[in-house]
């Protein structure tokens, strides 16, 4: 194995177990101080360039680690207004799941719907009954029968008119569904990787206080 891949297999690694849930004892408190500063050097040492408001951002995160409930990548993402951000580890990480074909839950929304087309008639199948039964109406054919036998009908009737504009407003639906998702998948990571920090930085803060 390259010496590339092997540091960065290493830093995947690291990334993967940095993403398990940390359990908080009861007596674990995390002054803002600290927690702050963390995270600015999260954020500074990863390069990360945020798309939207960083100060909603920072404080939406810091609230969800302070409150030591379950993160959610989705609400993070609702307070930067669902913009996006660059984060290189991240994208390293996704890239080498990809590659080597690991299936980590960390990374479930990594690959985005197919564009339909008139190629298959399995493409069609992702339309519902209403969906195929205004296309037929449209066209003037009969819309009577079960599932497969207006699939049947709209396959042996294409090009029919209206088609290919629904089955697009279906995969552009699809798509957006799947950028939701991987966003909020993304600052989830993000916020459990700086808990990671805290978390460790803590506790040898607790270790060096005991020991004086």
């Amino acid at each position: 194995m390259p010496l590339q891949s092997k540091l960065l297999s290493h830093t995947l690694a690291f990334y993967i177990e940095s993403l398990l849930p940390v359990q908080q004892p009861k007596d674990f408190s995390i002054p803002d101080k600290v927690l702050k500063s963390i995270y600015d050097k999260v954020v500074s040492e990863e390069s990360i360039e945020f798309k939207g408001n960083k100060r909603q951002i920072r404080s939406t995160i810091i609230a969800q680690i302070k409150s030591g409930g379950r993160i959610d990548g989705k609400k993070i993402a609702l307070a930067a207004k669902n913009k996006g951000f660059e984060w290189h580890l991240f994208e390293r990480c996704v890239f080498l799941c990809e590659q080597n074909g690991l299936d980590n839950a960390s990374f479930r929304y990594t690959h985005p719907p197919a564009m339909l087309s008139f190629d298959k008639k399995d493409d069609l199948s992702t339309l519902t009954v209403s969906e195929i039964k205004s296309i037929l109406k449209a066209s003037g054919h009969k819309m009577t029968g079960n599932r497969e036998e207006l699939l049947d009908r709209l396959w042996q009737f294409l090009p029919i008119k209206d088609t290919e504009h629904v089955l697009k407003l279906k995969h552009d639906k699809n798509l957006s569904a799947y950028e939701d998702k991987q966003l909020a998948l993304k600052y989830e990571s993000l916020a459990r990787f700086i808990l990671h920090r805290t978390y460790f930085v803590m506790q040898i803060i607790r270790q060096l206080t005991n020991s004086n």
